[in-house]
């Protein structure tokens, strides 16, 4: 599949510094990262521990596909994740999408 004009979005997982995954998607990678290190505009997930390291970006997405694949990813357990970091590519972040249902366990009902 080639890129076309709207296939602009990244989709990325970075590290902080107390271990946590933070999944997020962007237009401007390189902006988005500058923020989460310590500008107001960034997540307020970086507040509780520091932004360590980018563990994984892929370029190359529509803005819906790019929501849709972040859903799933944040969805996923960790050890699944940090597996995505080593192997991520575009067609295995877009296979994600033909997954049925959530990954996390759900809790029983009372």
């Amino acid at each position: 599949m080639a890129a076309s004009k709207g296939d602009k979005w990244s989709i990325y997982l970075i590290e902080a510094e107390n271990g946590s995954l933070y999944t997020g998607i962007t237009t401007d990678p390189e902006r988005r990262f500058s923020e989460h290190r310590g500008q107001k505009k960034g997540a307020k997930f970086f507040r509780s521990s520091a932004f360590r390291a980018v563990r994984m970006r892929v370029d190359g997405f529509a803005r819906s596909e790019a929501l849709k694949i972040e859903y799933r990813l944040k969805r996923l357990p960790r050890a699944e994740k940090i597996e995505m970091i080593a192997t991520a590519t575009r067609s295995k972040l877009r296979a994600l999408l033909k997954e049925r249902g959530p990954r996390k366990k759900k809790e029983p009902s009372p």
